[in-house]
Order: structure tokens, then C-alpha cells, then sequence
């Protein structure tokens, strides 16, 4: 068995409008939710032996605050250029590249990308995947290269409104 977490970048900033959206930075809410969604994750998630980020600063951003948590090295998170606007199709392509060496891997990428791919691994579709959502996923497969459609199970779905607001700005006066 394989696991798969798949990550969708935190909230951007949408303040420059001029900034080429390959460069988009993590605002305010997202650099709240991105340590807290990691410490949640954390805690139900199983722990990625692998990070792979879409090489957009968001997604790098919240590739770092997951790595944190799960003391990951930052020199451990693998920027992968082909994830930054993928089709589902491209980020499978990519998974299934993947050392089975690893028993879990975590993709931080971008929407619609990561909720079409959900839609082609799970049989059940998630209908929504919003800003700094963690879905983690058991394959039934014993090879990242053999990954077929539907051939996953839900373990968690995690995303930031389900808690509290008052839980996520509790933890971001903590940090």
C-alpha cells in the first residue's frame, strides 16, 4: 500500500496585481493557515517520506510549512516544474515517477488540477477543494507506477473551515 497527500497551496496574495501569478506570495490568511493546516495534518495524516511542490512561490511557501511540521529538511522539498498549472493527467505522470521507495509522497500543487485528479483516483468525487486542503489517500497498489483510476480510498480530508476560526488564529498567535 501507498499513501498520497495531496496539497493545494494556501490562500495567495492577490495585492500586486502586476506580479506575474507564477510569483504570487502567501497573504496574511494563508501564512495563518499553512502552519496550522501542516499541524493538523500532522496529526492525522500519515508523515510524506517525500514533499513535491509546484515550483509557484504559494506552493513552495506551503511546501515549507508542511516540511516544518513534519521536520522535513527545506534541501528535501522537490520542485517539480511541471506541477505549476497541471493538468490531472500531468500530475499523475508525476506521481507515477515516483522511488517506490517511498511509502507516502505529498504533492503541494494548484487547482483544478488536484480536484480532477481526486476525481480520477477516488471512486467517490470531492466536490470541492478549497485553499490549504489535505487530502491523504491509501492506493491499492504497492507502486506509485501502477496507480490507476479509482484505485484509492479516503483517509482524511482536511481543509482549513472546518475549524474554528478562533482555533486558527489561536495557533497562529502560538508561532
Amino acid at each position: 500500500m501507498k499513501h498520497l497527500l495531496l496539497i493545494r497551496h494556501a490562500k495567495s496574495d492577490w495585492s500586486h496585481p502586476s506580479l506575474p501569478d507564477k510569483d504570487r506570495p502567501l497573504n496574511k490568511r494563508g501564512q495563518r493557515d499553512a502552519p496550522f493546516m501542516a499541524l493538523m495534518c500532522r496529526k492525522t495524516c500519515r508523515r510524506p517520506n517525500i514533499l513535491v511542490s509546484s515550483p509557484a512561490v504559494r506552493a513552495r511557501e506551503t511546501a515549507l510549512r508542511f516540511a516544518r511540521e513534519y521536520e522535513i529538511p527545506e534541501r528535501d522539498i522537490f520542485i517539480h516544474p511541471d506541477l505549476y498549472e497541471a493538468a490531472p493527467e500531468t500530475i499523475l505522470d508525476v506521481i507515477r515517477s515516483l522511488d517506490d521507495s517511498y511509502g507516502s509522497a505529498a504533492i503541494v500543487g494548484h487547482n483544478p488540477g488536484l480536484v480532477n485528479l481526486s476525481r480520477i483516483l477516488l471512486p467517490k468525487h470531492i466536490d470541492s477543494f478549497p485553499t490549504c486542503a489535505v487530502l491523504e489517500m491509501k492506493l491499492e497498489t504497492g507502486s506509485f507506477s501502477r496507480i490507476t483510476p479509482a484505485c484509492a480510498k479516503i483517509r482524511s480530508f482536511l481543509y482549513p473551515k472546518q475549524f474554528s476560526r478562533k482555533d486558527r488564529e489561536r495557533h497562529a498567535e502560538i508561532e
